[in-house]
């Protein structure tokens, strides 16, 4: 039963997480009606937009599929001089709880 959860778990993890290897940088993106492609592209985009700011560090960090926010998603802000981070999964533009998305144990940077 415990190698069953496991491996419940492990499959559950493999599809809310994009395992995705195109990353593009945010100006590479357009949106329309919510939806999420690359500049000069008529399909939906999948894969990873990021952002950094001035200082190099991370500022944003989403996960798409078929041009819809799927998977983790990692921001960054500055608040009083003091940089404060957020975490949330969403599914399908939705946003879910981090808990149904099995990333309890998922490290920011």
């Amino acid at each position: 039963m415990k190698y069953f959860s496991i491996l419940l778990s492990l499959l559950f993890l493999q599809h809310c997480s994009l395992d995705n290897n195109l990353q593009v940088s945010a100006d590479k993106i357009t949106f329309k009606n919510d939806i999420a492609f690359l500049i000069d592209s008529d399909q939906p985009f999948s894969g990873v937009i990021i952002s950094y700011h001035e200082d190099g560090e991370l500022d944003y960090r989403y996960e798409y599929l078929d041009g819809k926010m799927h998977g983790m998603q990692k921001a960054s802000y500055d608040q009083i001089n003091i940089r404060k981070y957020s975490v949330a999964c969403y599914q399908n533009n939705k946003n879910v709880d981090l808990v149904a998305c099995n990333y309890l144990r998922y490290n920011f940077l």
